[in-house]
């Protein structure tokens, strides 16, 4: 009971006890090695003079331990080099109080303490201060700590086996039992090292073999006591290669619950051991980008956000990050109803009073304006919009009402309630655009620098920047989400090129680059619009993706599931690229982000093109909306017979 307790305490309590236990052994050192030493103090000393000297004692020896930061590791971790850090502040110690009795002796000459005491109190004190560390890591390590924190009762926890690299076995395994608490046992290891001898314990666990006996191995442990019930990964996202896909795939096939090692979370209230679900996006062959959250809280705590297309997978997930960092209150805006009901049942009861949502088109002005001035937010994040490009080449009105005349709806309104920050959601289609999708969302990019350029000229002006998005993979209607659905139905799945290949990034790595834009945008209010992107590695190939989530659902390609090429569809690029011809990059000072400047049309020319675009719409004449749009994005038009709007029009 007494170690549960002691487990339990805080941080700080625990550091302050740890503190009074090192001076407690410092002080208790002293009459031991004297009595060791069968020698004896002064007789004359008085019981005043023995507390202050031991007080002198114990504020030293705390300065000194400071100085030699024996404080700054946690016992659990405790390591050659701590103890070596104790083994010189005991020396400090012995020797700074022998010569302080030296003088001492030379200014009232007296008899005792001499150079074998403080030898023996050197000895007794490192023992005194090292061993609690050291009986305390041995504890830990072990399973001796397990069973006294649940009562001697067996199977505390899910037996797991962890499978990662050689090189980091043995950190990660001790990582793992130093979290017991989180209920995980660890049973065995198995590793990429083909050189590992089964048998070797690592940390007190067993070596079982290498990835590939991997599925012997379970086979061989199930009907035991020692039947695992998940696999752990280790962290190195960018290293997960074939061999350990196929230990994932034999993993599930199995039932095996399939985890990875992401870190410590949850720091506020201690560490806590962080083991996330190995989806897809865990095996991009690139290590996902970490925004600090500091930097984003910047731009959340205390303001109300309000973001448009909130019932989707990016914008739902925006906003309850948004919550999540301190948004004063949050709004969504959304013309799905199921969408925005399926968004409130998401929510953490304790969020639930500072989250509202509308439905509302954005295709009607008038609604987004009174929304807004309504809820009077500090930041709009746009997120609404159409998405899929073969279906918007045929239906290109519906493209070009949302995605232009949608996000130019929201800007107005914007303007005229007094946003502070407007962060429009772009895509990689975009950059040399060939579909109608690509060439909406560059008129939107347009609209969006236009309405800054304007801005720098006026004080107190709203601010529009907008993030390029690759593929988020995992999100409604993405190729994870359809091979899914295609894999469990037994195939075929189908890919339109061998050779096509696209830029991926995480849900989380979308939220959090949205809100990174704002956060640098408001340090940078006098700017030209930015159009910020992630670092998103090498494009990966689609038939890639499609293999490997066969094998994770433990099944062949090719064999258990067929997949198919059919064919690029309408719009479909080979290949995306994540910024146009003429188009620079800036370093924005955060690892794994930077920033686009781009060309644009000034405020008059863009609004003779959405005027040229409207009546394209109006007549139904989709050469002359594609046209229209191609020319406004004023680089290399991917239509034919493109008019010029920089010169004036006819009627203009």
């Amino acid at each position: 009971m007494m170690l549960r307790a002691l487990s339990s305490l805080r941080p700080r309590m625990r550091l302050t006890l740890v503190m009074f236990c090192d001076i407690a052994a410092v002080l208790a050192a002293i009459p031991i090695a004297i009595g060791l030493a069968r020698s004896m103090l002064p007789a004359d000393m008085t019981a005043m003079q023995v507390l202050v000297i031991g007080a002198g004692v114990a504020l030293f020896s705390h300065v000194v331990f400071r100085f030699f930061r024996l404080y700054a590791t946690a016992w659990r971790f405790a390591s050659t080099q701590d103890f070596f850090n104790i083994l010189r502040s005991c020396g400090v110690i012995a020797l700074a109080l022998y010569f302080v009795v030296l003088l001492t002796k030379e200014i009232k000459p007296f008899i005792g303490l001499n150079e074998r005491e403080f030898l023996v109190f050197f000895q007794v004190m490192f023992v005194l201060v090292s061993g609690p560390r050291l009986l305390f890591r041995y504890l830990r390590d072990g399973n001796t700590w397990h069973s006294i924190l649940t009562g001697f009762k067996d199977g505390g926890g899910r037996r797991a086996i962890f499978a990662g690299h050689a090189v980091d076995t043995e950190y990660v395994v001790h990582f793992l039992k130093a979290h017991e608490r989180e209920g995980v046992d660890i049973v065995g290891i198995v590793t990429d090292d083909a050189h590992a001898t089964p048998g070797r314990l690592v940390s007190g666990i067993p070596i079982l073999g290498e990835f590939a006996a991997f599925g012997r191995i379970v086979d061989e442990l199930f009907g035991n006591a020692l039947a695992p019930e998940m696999l752990i990964i280790g962290p190195n996202r960018d290293e997960i290669h074939e061999g350990l896909v196929n230990v994932i795939r034999m993993a599930r096939k199995r039932g095996l619950d399939v985890r990875q090692l992401a870190g410590l979370a949850d720091l506020q209230h201690g560490p806590k051991l962080s083991l996330e679900k190995v989806d897809m996006e865990s095996l991009f062959k690139r290590s996902t980008v970490s925004i600090p959250a500091t930097e984003l809280a910047t731009i959340c705590r205390g303001n109300r956000i309000l973001v448009t297309g909130g019932g989707g997978t990016i914008g739902g997930h925006l906003a309850l990050r948004a919550l999540e960092l301190g948004a004063a209150r949050v709004q969504i805006l959304d013309r799905n109803e199921s969408a925005v009901f399926a968004m409130h049942q998401k929510l953490d009861p304790r969020d639930a009073d500072r989250f509202d949502s509308r439905i509302i088109d954005i295709c009607r002005k008038e609604q987004v304006i009174e929304a807004m001035a309504e809820f009077r937010p500090d930041i709009v994040f746009h997120a609404a919009a159409l998405k899929h490009v073969p279906y918007l080449e045929r239906d290109w009105v519906g493209a070009i009402d949302v995605n232009v005349f949608g996000t130019e709806n929201c800007v107005e309104a914007a303007k005229a309630c007094g946003v502070s920050q407007f962060v429009l959601i772009s895509s990689d289609k975009a950059a040399q655009p060939k579909s109608v999708l690509g060439l909406t969302k560059r008129m939107a990019e347009q609209i969006i620098v236009s309405a800054q350029d304007s801005a720098q000229r006026r004080s107190g002006a709203t601010k529009f920047h907008a993030v390029r998005f690759g593929n988020v993979f995992a999100s409604s209607g993405s190729v994870a989400e359809v091979f899914s659905h295609q894999i469990e139905r037994g195939g075929p799945v189908t890919v339109t090129d061998a050779n096509m290949t696209r830029y991926f990034m995480t849900i989380a790595e979308a939220a959090d680059l949205v809100l990174l834009a704002a956060a640098n945008g408001a340090k940078h209010p006098l700017e030209k619009s930015r159009i910020y992107m992630l670092d998103m590695g090498e494009p990966v190939r689609i038939f890639d993706i499609a293999e490997t989530m066969v094998r994770l659902a433990g099944k062949k390609p090719g064999e258990d599931v067929e997949i198919r090429i059919t064919g690029a569809r309408p719009g479909e690029k080979l290949s995306e690229r994540l910024y146009a011809d003429g188009e620079t990059m800036i370093d924005i000072g955060v690892s794994g982000v930077f920033a686009l400047k781009t060309s644009y049309l000034e405020p008059p020319q863009l609004a003779r093109a959405l005027r040229t675009l409207a009546d394209a719409v109006e007549r139904g004449d989709k050469r002359l909306a594609t046209t229209t749009l191609a020319n406004a994005w004023a680089i290399s038009p991917a239509y034919d017979n493109v008019i010029d709007l920089r010169a004036p029009q006819q009627g203009a």
